[in-house]
Order: C-alpha cells, then structure tokens, then sequence
C-alpha cells in the first residue's frame, strides 16, 4: 500500500512541477536487452490494467482514477514557507501512459525511461496559506483542476546495495508538457490578478533547469505559447539617416512560440547581494505587428506593417547582440537597484544565512 502511494505522489508531483532535470552527466549509454525489454514492457501492460481495479491481494488500491484526501504539505525554507491542505484530490488519465524507451542494465541495476502521458486532469479543494520572502502572501481555497496534455517523462534510476541492503541512491526526472492549464479558486483572493497570475502558470513550459543554491546561479530554459503586447506608441526619427520613420496610436505585437534562454548568477558585494552575471537569448517562430498611422497609414503602411514580421526576424538577429546587451544592462541595473533598497538589504540578511555569513566575513576584511 505504501509503495503504490508512493508511486502516486510521484506521479502527481510530475504533473504539478517541472522536476528536477535530467543531467547530460547522469545519462548513460546503456546495452540494449530485447528479452528483458519485451518481458517488462509486459509486465507494465499487465500493470496497466490493475491500475484500474487495484490489486486487493498487495493492497494496492485504484490508480485510475486515482482518490486521495487530506494531504498536507508544509514548505519551510528561507525563502518560503506554505501549508497546503489538500482536501481531496482525483487524478485521471496515468493509465494511459505509453512507454517510447526502457533501457534496463541487470548488472549495475541502472533503469533508463522515456514515456508519455497524452492526457491527465486532477481536481479537488485545497487550502493554502503561506509567503513568499516573508512579504508577499500566498493564499487560496475552494476548487481546483490541473489539465497536463502531452506530458513527457524521461529519466534514470540506479540501485545499489548499501551496508547488504538495496537502496535507490539515484533518480533524475525531467518531465515536459505540451499544455497546461490551471484553475484555483479564490487564488490570491481572485479578481482580475489572481487570473492573470494563474494564466501566466498555465502558459510557460520549463524545458531546462539547472538552478545551484550554493553558487547562487540559475540556468533556465522556457517557452511561451504566445505573448500579446498592446499599448501606445509615438516614434519620429530616420532609418539609416535616411528613411523617414513616425507615427503615433496604439499598437499590437503577437508573437508565437516564443522560446527565451538564460543564465544568472547572484553574488555578494560588502552589505548586499548583487546581480553579477545575466545573459539572455530569445527566438520566436511567428510575429505579428500593428502600429497605427504607422508612416501615417494608409495602403503602403499596411502593406510595410505585413512585410516586417517576415524579416523582422533576419533584422533582430543582426541586431539581437547589441539588442539584448541593452536589455541585459537595463534589467542587471533594475534588479541591483532593487537589491540595493534598505529594506531588502535587511530582509536578504535575514532569509539568506549564508549571505550574512559571507558579508560579515567580507566585513572583517
């Protein structure tokens, strides 16, 4: 029983949270075994089936659908601390699941997988209470409904016999997804930014993270379904000091696919923490533009207005390093001078240890 909840929650927290990722120094080149592959792919069928009745004889109950209630799980670390209260909780679809790779190795209990889940959806009520660096709170309750569609697992896992007992000393998931979306109820107390803000969790896919507490670095790769940009805008200048360019109104920006990269490292100055290092990259696969009275309208404006996102991207990438340099600069200075505020300073030294440590060594110096 215990084994097949475990199971469970592991399962569940794939679906919520893009786990830890794969390294490419965990994967291994592992040996093909046709026989072993083609006995546990039949055993997982048979595995598959029980999942939907239970297997009373071990236990195990139902997996599909799967019913839990009163979860509860507490977070207290330095930079947040949350009570979540699952009060129930059905997750439907882990049957489905369909295995692309299993590369077992018998001989060093090494386990290799790759598989996917077209379609799981998990609702209940739950009850959070929490915050966020101490200040900004983390609240909700009522309903709630989680949508994975085409969720991908990959993963190793190794055994191995520590003091005469066998132990999982290692296991690495990254787990993707094609589609989420969320729905929490009263989340931040609803309204229009509670919306936002879960819409905004429904939207991004972490394909790559690679965070170091120690080190205070962050390598991070995302993708965004869309992104819709409106507002105002006024321009007046030339092109090449020689094409006249201008127009005011409002404008629209929609890009498609869009996929940013990045590294950031944080480090220490003699009172504070400091944004040392910030490199970005961005690509989108389709872009569209509207500017009003954009060369003051008209049939040569609209058709101007459909030819830049064709080479708008060809434009970018010449001009991408000098681009992104200036948007790196301007958000490294935002977030220093943010880090620089007093009021933050006193709130790092205290969620942070380590931090107070190294500034008082510093300090001594």
């Amino acid at each position: 029983m215990k084994l097949a909840l475990a199971l469970a929650l592991l399962l569940i927290a794939c679906e919520v949270n893009a786990l830890e990722n794969l390294s490419e120094q965990g994967r291994r080149n592992v040996e093909p075994d046709p026989d072993l592959e083609k006995y546990l792919r039949e055993a997982i069928e048979n595995f598959r089936e029980q999942m939907k009745v239970g297997i009373p004889a071990i236990n195990m109950p139902v997996l599909d659908p799967l019913y839990l209630q009163n979860l509860q799980i507490n977070v207290y670390e330095n930079l947040a601390t949350m009570d979540l209260h699952i009060k129930t909780i059905t997750v439907e679809g882990f049957s489905a699941f369909e295995f692309h790779h299993i590369y077992p190795d018998l001989e060093s209990f090494f386990l290799q997988v790759n598989l996917t889940i077209p379609d799981v959806t998990s609702w209940g009520k739950y009850d959070l209470r929490g915050k966020l660096l101490k200040i900004f709170p983390l609240k909700g309750f009522g309903d709630f409904q989680i949508n994975v569609t085409d969720g991908e697992i990959s993963g190793i896992g190794q055994l191995e016999f520590v003091n005469n007992s066998l132990q999982m000393t290692k296991l690495e998931l990254d787990f993707t997804w094609k589609k989420l979306a969320i729905y929490l109820e009263n989340f931040l107390g609803g309204g229009k930014f509670a919306e936002l803000a879960v819409r905004s969790l429904s939207d991004f896919n972490i394909t790559h993270l690679t965070p170091n507490l120690e080190e205070f670095y962050l390598g991070i790769n995302l993708t965004l379904t869309e992104i819709n940009v409106h507002g105002q805008y006024k321009v007046d200048g030339r092109l090449l000091k020689i094409l006249p360019i201008y127009g005011q109104g409002y404008f629209d920006i929609n890009a498609t696919d869009v996929r940013i990269s990045g590294v950031g490292k944080l480090g220490f100055t003699t009172d504070t923490m400091q944004m040392d290092l910030l490199k970005l990259d961005l690509f989108w696969k389709n872009l569209d533009v509207f500017m009003e009275n954009f060369l003051g309208g008209g049939s040569f404006s609209n058709v101007l207005q459909r030819i830049i996102p064709n080479v708008g991207r060809d434009i970018f990438n010449v001009y991408k390093p000098l681009m992104l340099e200036k948007i790196e600069t301007c958000l490294t200075k935002k977030i220093n001078d943010k880090l620089n505020e007093p009021v933050l300073k006193d709130i790092i030294k205290s969620i942070i240890p380590k931090l107070s440590t190294q500034l008082s060594s510093l300090s001594k110096k």
